[in-house]
């Protein structure tokens, strides 16, 4: 019995992968590391009493290429005398519709997939081959996007699947480097698939495998691998337990208010609730989630989610907005009032003469003051118009509005909802989220100010069919 398959042996029996009688369904790519898997798993088949079919799937990103995979993948299972059950997808176009990046939406039909197989074919684990080496990279992958804690404890020997919690990921050749398991392929006379996409440098998981790792094994460290390891089971063990405070919290097992929690649990209950929607949690939208309950954020083209007050995530599926020509007519000769249009609440007051300190922005986040003789007696709200141009406060010239939506990382379904002042000579003094225009800020020769405040009705309530005007 060869040192690898010792190994792996081990390691099934020590994690607990694959109890005696169990029906697994084994991800094979064709690549080399789910060849040996799959020949590693069918050599113990019979002694185990364990139940084996093969998966595959075609995400549709390599053509002709890809194909011939599928066909290789099913003419291996068929000559192991094992069932083979191979789907296909369309990931750019998911990606596109999604707004998300292709490695997300191949991972998410991906495991979709083979949630669906093996529950079809009454499966509970879905084996996987991810090896030492995959450890390490998915440490960096996560390190450069920001990740901390679970995110940099890498991958688990066994894990629900994201795609469906009854049943379980298995990872029986993580410890075993992948140097390691393409020898052992060679020894055994192993055939396997080879993809060219491996070696492009145009991923970011390709760069750290062929650039970043080898430098700093050559330049730095070595046993540097075995340190990245060793540093993930530690702070893995750490995060695991704070992964576990949050799963019963999130249970209903743990009391306390979602405010009480440490800092720590209180990322894991959002990122759990993230990971069940299938978003990729980024840092910056878990602690904005955090921070601010009942403010939505838009995480792609269709899906939108808010954090309750509880704790709990809720989510909406907002249609995307083309133009609209809808508008409101604001009289501001009353020297008072309030407005409700597109789920915005609008008031205004003129306190007269210019208070002392208006021409810097307002302490609160969501009160501008203008030039009430700039304004005009009336101001009209209404939605972006194709062709529409706004200088804001500080730039020399208008630009395009859909510019400074870009800029500004407005995304895309967000803009035609976006609230516009218009002032009474036609040009635009306000865009929700911007900054004010240059026409109408207060200078020194300005008489008469407008203050104007504006807040969200509720995180879903953005419907541009609420328009209604009262004086205050």
């Amino acid at each position: 019995m060869s040192d690898l398959v010792e190994r792996v042996i081990a390691a099934i029996e020590r994690e607990q992968l694959l109890p005696s009688g169990a029906r697994v369904l084994v991800a094979v790519s064709g690549g080399c590391d789910s060849v040996v898997l799959l020949h590693l798993l069918q050599s113990f088949r019979a002694s185990r009493g364990w139940t084996l079919e093969v998966a595959h799937f075609n995400h549709g990103l390599r053509g002709r290429e890809a194909s011939r995979d599928e066909r290789w993948v099913r003419r291996l299972a068929e000559g192991l005398g094992i069932p083979c059950h191979c789907g296909r997808g369309d990931v750019r176009g998911w990606a596109a519709r999604e707004g998300c990046s292709i490695e997300m939406a191949a991972r998410v039909l991906r495991h979709e997939f083979l949630a669906r197989t093996a529950v079809d074919r009454g499966m509970g684990r879905i084996a996987l081959g991810h090896h030492a080496d995959d450890q390490v990279e998915t440490l960096f992958l996560r390190l450069l996007r920001g990740a901390a804690g679970v995110g940099v404890a890498g991958l688990a020997w066994i894990a629900p699947s994201p795609a469906n919690h009854d049943l379980r990921l298995i990872r029986p050749l993580l410890d075993c480097p992948r140097a390691v398991l393409h020898d052992f392929a060679l020894s055994e006379g192993l055939a396997w698939r080879e993809d060219a996409t491996n070696r492009r440098l145009d991923a970011l998981r390709n760069r750290i495998r062929n650039e970043l790792l080898p430098l700093l094994e050559g330049g730095y460290q070595p046993a540097f691998q075995k340190v990245a390891r060793r540093f993930m089971e530690v702070t893995g063990a750490d995060a695991d337990f704070v992964a576990l405070t949050a799963r019963a919290w999130l249970a209903g097992e743990a009391d306390g208010a979602f405010d009480g929690l440490h800092r720590a649990v209180q990322r894991q209950v959002v990122l759990q609730q993230l990971h069940r929607i299938s978003v990729a949690p980024d840092f910056a939208l878990v602690e904005s989630l955090i921070a601010r309950p009942r403010h939505p954020v838009q995480v792609n083209r269709t899906l939108r989610v808010w954090r309750e007050a509880s704790g709990r995530l809720a989510t909406d599926h907002p249609t995307v907005r083309t133009f609209s020509d809808q508008s409101l007519m604001v009289d501001l000769a009353a020297g008072a009032g309030q407005v409700e249009f597109n789920g915005l609440r609008l008031r205004w007051s003129s306190p007269g003469q210019v208070p002392v300190g208006c021409r810097r922005r307002d302490a609160e986040a969501q009160v501008e003051w203008f030039d009430a003789g700039v304004l005009g007696p009336r101001v009209t709200l209404r939605h972006w118009r194709p062709g529409d141009r706004f200088q804001p406060i500080g730039m020399s010239a208008p630009v395009k509005l859909q510019d400074l939506f870009v800029n500004a990382r407005v995304p895309r379904e967000e803009r035609p909802g976006r609230v516009l002042g218009e002032a009474a000579s036609g040009g635009l003094f306000w865009v929700e989220g911007l900054r004010i225009g240059e026409l109408a800020k207060i200078r020194s020769e300005t008489r008469r100010a407008i203050r104007w405040s504006w807040e969200a009705l509720s995180p879903g309530g953005r419907s541009p069919e609420t328009a209604r005007q009262s004086e205050t």
